[in-house]
């Protein structure tokens, strides 16, 4: 096998092929030539280790100067060695993966790099992992943004005719555990279609345009409907933020079309309908709408059950703001910070005996309106009083002229 841009004289990497090499998948392009030197890096051209896809850096005596006349394009793909001082290399914009033997993988093209969820994502490497299933002949992968901030990685395969292929929802699943045994899951597409052929162009380059867009729905015979408030009310927020109608219990967000964008628009959407704070790594850890409704009536489930009444026939703890309230109350006595005065003109006879029923029925409903603090062995704690009486003083002006003054002094 032989391997090489123009700019290194045709030729740069070369090594022989076994029958092994063949039948294992994509064939390796082999090792350096002599007097040619072949590094794999990141993009700070730092070595990225054996395994691990990076950009093919190649230099040697057989670079080529540069491109002639076009001094910009030149100072863009020829660049310095930052490990040999006065050599230069040449970016092939290839991306390749070291085998511990030292033979190297071509992985596809750098310019196919895409970024999904912040990740930045080689498709290469997925359509190589896609071929390794027996099941695939062709693939493709590309990045798709069928609604305005929605982002998210599509697959297309051509299928093996002599394979005995299961049915879509099985073939789907079989090929996401597939990749996931060997990627990381923002590498998985949220989409797998199955086309007869990969279009291409008359210049032999995947036709995008031509192929279908995916169907980003859950499997019809597969649905099954939400069951509880919680799963309906996470379908429909789904459904609204997504654009993708019917959600059944056990669709899967991200295979939807969701990202970390919309994650954010969810959980904010959770906030504000379900009272539940939730943050997006939670969408990811549970990502259907079955286990993100299990998740968050657990936590309403832990939530009550932590909140038990202390017993009010004794000293409690203060709060924080109760602390604050004694602290200052203790270093300003008889402060006013947080006392709130009102004043109403009421019409009419006003009865004191149903006035003082109204207060007392206010104390009798609301603890803190028949809390005291105390100071025991110099810190503060509250009493929970079972009865207050709460006095109510009534004063009578002479006249009009008088309580008017004391509306405006209040």
């Amino acid at each position: 096998n032989g391997y090489g841009p123009t700019e290194t004289t045709t030729f740069a990497v070369t090594g022989p092929l076994t029958a092994e090499d063949v039948a294992s998948g994509p064939a390796p392009l082999g090792t350096p030539m002599d007097d040619t030197l072949a590094y794999v890096l990141d993009g700070a051209l730092r070595p990225v280790p054996v395994g691990v896809p990076g950009e093919l850096y190649l230099g040697g005596s057989g670079l080529a100067r540069g491109y002639h006349g076009r001094a910009r394009l030149t100072a863009e793909r020829f660049v310095a060695d930052p490990h040999h001082p006065g050599r230069r290399l040449y970016r092939t914009g290839d991306l390749t993966r070291r085998r511990p033997d030292g033979r190297l993988d071509f992985l596809g093209r750098t310019d196919t790099q895409v970024k999904i969820r912040g990740y930045r994502i080689e498709t290469a490497e997925i359509e190589t992992a896609l071929l390794a299933h027996p099941a695939v002949t062709q693939s493709c992968v590309l990045a798709r943004e069928d609604r305005p901030g929605t982002k998210y990685l599509a697959a297309y395969v051509v299928l093996d005719q002599d394979q005995d292929v299961a049915g879509a929802a099985d073939l789907t699943g079989g090929l996401r555990a597939h990749l996931a045994g060997s990627l990381p899951e923002y590498m998985v597409p949220a989409a797998f279609t199955v086309v007869d052929a990969i279009p291409l162009t008359v210049n032999g380059k995947v036709d995008r345009r031509a192929l279908p867009a995916p169907v980003l729905t859950g499997d019809a015979e597969a649905y099954t409907a939400p069951a509880t408030p919680t799963e309906q009310a996470l379908a429909a927020l789904w459904s609204e933020v997504l654009g993708a109608g019917r959600i059944g219990a056990h669709d899967d967000f991200f295979a939807l079309g969701g990202d970390s964008i919309t994650s954010l628009k969810v959980t904010s959407r959770i906030r504000t309908a379900l009272r539940t704070h939730l943050t997006p790594r939670a969408l990811f850890d549970h990502p259907t709408v079955a286990r993100l409704a299990a998740e968050i009536d657990a936590r309403e489930e832990a939530a009550e059950a932590a909140v038990t009444p202390a017993p009010r026939d004794g000293l409690l703890p203060l709060s924080f703001t109760q602390e604050r309230l004694w602290f200052l109350e203790n270093f300003t006595p008889g402060g006013v910070e947080y006392t709130v005065t009102g004043a109403l003109r009421l019409t009419g006879t006003v009865d004191p005996g149903a006035l003082r029923t109204a207060v007392a029925g206010l104390v009798d409903r609301h603890e803190s309106l028949r809390t005291t603090f105390a100071s025991v062995a110099g810190r503060g704690v509250q009493v929970v009083h079972e009865t207050m009486d709460v006095p109510v003083r009534t004063a009578a002006p002479a006249d009009a002229a008088a309580l008017d003054a004391l509306l405006r002094a209040e």
